[in-house]
């Protein structure tokens, strides 16, 4: 075979494995398994809707942001839970009231726990009736610090961080969700305290 034969010889069996190989990457787009698609992400929870973020004062005025929302579970077990799992106790307060579509609930629980100098943690939570059909429990969380006047709300956002951290050591799913509620409160000795405006989101469906 002449030089100039091999290589025309050579060339064709190049130009076939070329076109061999492009056959079958044309076969396989069309009739082999489909790509792989990325991994669907997961939902983030939300917040339930229809609640004002603040509870309300007698005078109807508002106060303490609404800074916990438990899904899954009854007012009693939420109160249960936070005594077993923080070691706090039942306290009085003053009355507050939590809104659902318009309309006042009452506390029904309020726990804290005795801090130096006075002060005091304080968790308020929300009354939930069967018949109301609500499918979560809300509560305002923070630390009372002792003034000539009383006592001030102030802390809301560690108070609140405290208690998902007891909780999500226990195994309970917790979540942050954005409310929008850090407008400041003003306190009997003048004074403007408020949160960041998100809450958390605690998970207590029995598994």
């Amino acid at each position: 075979m002449s030089h100039r034969a091999r290589r025309l010889w050579s060339s064709a069996v190049v130009v076939g494995v070329l076109l061999a190989a492009l056959t079958v990457a044309g076969l396989s787009a069309a009739g082999g398994a489909p790509p792989e698609e990325p991994a669907a992400t997961p939902a983030l929870p939300t917040a339930p809707a229809g609640f004002a973020p603040y509870i309300h004062r007698a005078s109807s005025a508002a106060a303490d942001p609404v800074n916990l929302i438990f899904i899954g579970a009854d007012p009693d077990t939420v109160s249960l839970l936070v005594q077993e799992l923080l070691g706090w106790r039942l306290i009085p307060g003053s009355p507050m009231s939590f809104f659902i579509a318009g309309r006042a609930r009452t506390t029904r629980w309020q726990l804290g726990a005795d801090l130096p100098n006075g002060y005091r943690y304080h968790i308020r939570i929300q009354d939930v009736q069967a018949e109301d059909g609500q499918s979560y429990v809300l509560a305002a969380i923070h630390r009372d610090d002792t003034v000539a006047c009383g006592h001030v709300g102030r802390g809301f956002d560690e108070t609140r961080d405290l208690l998902g951290a007891r909780f999500a050591e226990a195994g309970y799913p917790v979540h942050r969700v954005r409310l929008g509620n850090a407008h400041p409160g003003r306190h009997c000795d003048g004074s403007l305290t408020g949160g960041d405006g998100s809450a958390l989101l605690v998970d207590l469906t029995p598994e």
